[in-house]
């Protein structure tokens, strides 16, 4: 097939084109992490604008670091990994090269010229005029997720990926009885937590997870220091395998060498799900003997505070751990995620009840009265809420991607006090009624699952990331009984719903050719389920989780069966050779390279729902404890949410809940303004200060105006070098093609 050369003179006509071009060709490749519709509208402006080139790349890189303090791995590499391909696309088409493009690159062009034309209004070629149709929905590819090169903001590819599985393991034959059986495959996944454990102590302790093939770590930040993310995510499963020598190495380096005051910028939900939530289910689940986890879970979420300080009291997304400055992306139009500021809600009130203090509890059921009051009558909340105005933003409803955890942390906040705040069931049971009659769907072939509402239609697409709601369908189901609502579903029924969507879940492992499943699969037009272009596996662990569920709650055999097929599957394809699991790019083949990431949430979920599943005594109650979303034990406890404030805060929280929502927010932006003029930041407290109840103010050294100012300065700089980075880039691809060029032609003569 011929490549469109008047398609390519189009592209060297002009820096305005070329903008839209390349900003379409990574917005196409972007996860589902990332709204597309507003990182379209980002590349627009660009377009509109007449950037040159290399600054709009320079920019849309900045963009996408941003991204990456919120989302998982593979979406910011895929976004990063388009760049790459841009600029080789387009160095190719200046420089004539037509032969690469017409031996392997023209499907690539196909697939911009597409982009290009489906876009619309705004940033069109001329041979796009008079098309409306909007940009394919689902993403595009896989991506590249070394990031060794990270304050470049561009992937290191020299490491080679593929090669690397464990071909020389292979899992134990078990038999016996159901129990015996059951035994031996509880070991079996002991032994890939420790094989997973060993290799990150070697190349990574104190890091933030492991990068298994190049032997070396991958942090949150591009300081070189990490907050031991794979440590805090791993010390519950720890303890729960009853790996004692572990678990007190852990809390020495917790005690001795563990930084939380370090210059990186960090999602302040994902700080607290796993590294918060990490510390409190160890402090618990080791009878609350060790001071040293509670006190540093405390250190930390007195930072994590400071993102609470907002106009309307709904977090920033990302915030400094240093500076403690805090923000939302770009990319969300300062909006605010649901899944997000909908899921802090269990790690804060846990830690009021240790420590007394009041103002962790207090930051977030505010935040549940916000949206308590704002809540659609249909139960269903859309994934942006914008700051300005207190107000839903988008009419996005998923339980995938950016509301996940939002509609678990319902039920679960309902049961972590032990069932005595009726509101959480009464919005869940609410929110259950508007899944099962709005997004529960069935495919031509029967399949059951779960579509996404927008701009006003359904959208066929499932996450792997929304088969967790098959467990929490299970777990609601045993916990609530028959709903208290009228127009609620009978406990009955969403059992039979939890089942008929695992189905569905089992099948998006079992149609691939690994038996591993793509992070998202389509129902187009509610036909039979194919895969998007996004057919990465990240070690995820919903699935497996709600398989542990429906085992606990139905003891029927098939889910151990299915869980041990899927972990047979995951063994052969992302167990590494000389230490570790890393996630593939690609499950539709059995050649797919690897990722080279062990996520931390492979050990603090995937493997402790193994390990769950196949333990015919459970090492905790779940009757007893509830497992925060990032799948930390906390304990539930019977108990007014108030008995842990003090009188003076109990009071003016009952004196508030008399008046109107609107009057409300009016209070907290006047509180907020006047937080703002003093320069003031939030009071700290240590543990040695909980029972005296004393406070220490930090002023702080700069005035909003100045803070902007800062900011503004810091992102021309931060361009500027990423500007410089990506030229030295395009000059160092230039000489390599041309050398590349040389070679063919002195091969010729």
């Amino acid at each position: 097939m011929l490549v469109n050369h008047s398609f390519i003179r189009l592209v060297i006509a002009g820096s305005v084109f070329s903008c839209c071009l390349v900003s379409l060709f990574i917005v196409g490749r972007v996860s589902h992490g990332v709204e597309l519709d507003l990182l379209q509208d980002y590349t627009k402006e660009l377009c509109k604008r007449g950037d040159d080139i290399e600054r709009s790349l320079a920019k849309l890189i900045l963009q996408i670091n941003e991204l990456g303090e919120h989302v998982e791995e593979g979406a910011v590499v895929s976004a990063k990994d388009r760049i790459y391909d841009a600029v080789d696309l387009l160095e190719t088409a200046i420089e004539g090269e037509t032969d690469v493009l017409e031996n392997g690159e023209n499907q690539n062009f196909e697939q911009l010229e597409f982009e290009i034309q489906s876009l619309g209004p705004g940033c069109r070629s001329d041979s796009a005029k008079g098309s409306n149709t909007p940009v394919p929905r689902h993403p595009i590819g896989g991506g590249d997720p070394d990031e060794s090169l990270q304050q470049a903001g561009i992937p290191d590819r020299v490491v080679d990926t593929s090669n690397h599985r464990d071909t020389e393991f292979s899992l134990p034959s078990c038999n016996g009885d159901a129990s015996e059986k059951a035994a031996c495959q509880r070991e079996a996944v002991k032994e890939a937590f420790t094989y997973s454990w060993e290799a990150y102590k070697e190349h990574a302790w104190g890091h933030d997870e492991l990068k298994p093939i190049s032997k070396t770590y991958k942090d949150w930040g591009p300081t070189g220091e990490g907050l031991g993310l794979t440590i805090l995510d791993s010390v519950s499963t720890i303890w729960i395998m009853g790996l004692k020598d572990e678990f007190e190495r852990v809390r020495e380096w917790v005690k001795n060498d563990m930084k939380v005051s370090i210059p990186v910028r960090v999602s302040q939900f994902e700080t607290t799900i796993r590294l918060v939530g990490g510390l409190l289910s160890a402090y618990e689940l080791s009878g609350e003997k060790h001071k040293e986890f509670l006190e540093k879970a405390v250190e930390l979420a007195d930072i994590l505070l400071y993102a609470y300080q907002t106009p309307n009291g709904v977090p920033s997304a990302l915030i400094n751990l240093q500076t403690k400055q805090h923000s939302n992306p770009g990319w969300t139009a300062n909006s605010a995620i649901l899944s997000e500021f909908g899921s802090t809600q269990l790690e804060f009130r846990t830690l009021t009840y240790h420590t007394g203090i009041s103002a962790y509890d207090e930051a977030v059921t505010w935040v549940v009265d916000l949206y308590e009051a704002k809540a659609p009558r249909n139960g269903l909340f859309p994934t942006y809420f914008k700051s300005e105005t207190s107000s839903w933003s988008s009419d996005h409803i998923t339980l995938g991607a950016l509301g996940d955890s939002f509609y678990e942390y319902l039920l679960k906040q309902y049961l972590l006090t032990e069932k005595t705040e009726k509101r959480y069931r009464k919005m869940y049971e609410r929110a259950i009624a508007g899944i099962v009659g709005k997004l529960l769907k069935k495919s031509q072939e029967g399949d059951m699952y779960l579509a996404e509402w927008k701009r006003d239609s359904v959208y066929n697409k499932m996450d792997h990331l929304a088969c967790f709601a098959s467990g929490m369908f299970a777990l609601g189901s045993v916990e609530l009984g028959d709903p208290e609502l009228s127009d609620g579903i009978s406990a009955e029924d969403m059992l039979t719903y939890a089942e008929s969507l695992s189905d569905t879940c089992y099948k998006m492992y079992t149609s691939q050719a690994t038996g591993i499943s793509p992070e998202i699969v389509l129902f187009q037009g509610g036909q039979n389920m194919v895969n998007s272009r996004t057919n990465y596996y990240l070690l995820r662990p919903e699935v497996l989780e709600s398989f542990m569920y429906l085992h606990i709650i139905t003891g029927k055999q098939v889910y151990r069966d299915r869980s041990w097929t899927l972990f047979s599957s995951i063994t052969k394809y992302c167990r590494v050779d000389e230490g570790g699991f890393s996630g593939i790019r690609d499950v539709t083949t059995t050649d797919t390279p690897m990722d080279d990431l062990q996520q931390s949430f492979w050990m603090a979920e995937t493997l402790k729902y193994l390990y769950f599943t196949f333990s015919d005594e459970l090492p905790i109650d779940l009757k007893e404890w509830v497992l925060n979303t990032e799948g930390h034990p906390l304990r539930r406890r019977k108990r007014d949410p108030l008995d842990s404030w003090p009188d003076e805060a109990v009071q003016k929280r009952k004196k508030s809940l008399n008046k109107p929502i609107a009057d409300r927010i009016n209070e907290r932006r006047a509180e907020h303004q006047k937080f703002v003029q003093r320069g003031q930041h939030l009071k700290e407290h240590s543990l040695s200060d909980v029972h005296k109840k004393t406070n220490s103010d930090e002023q702080s050294d700069d005035t909003e105006g100045s803070k902007q100012t800062e900011q503004a300065e810091d992102m021309e700089s931060e361009e500027d070098a990423e500007l410089s980075r990506l030229k030295r880039l395009r000059a160092k691809a230039s000489k390599k093609k041309k050398k590349k060029k040389k070679s063919h032609t002195d091969d010729d003569n």
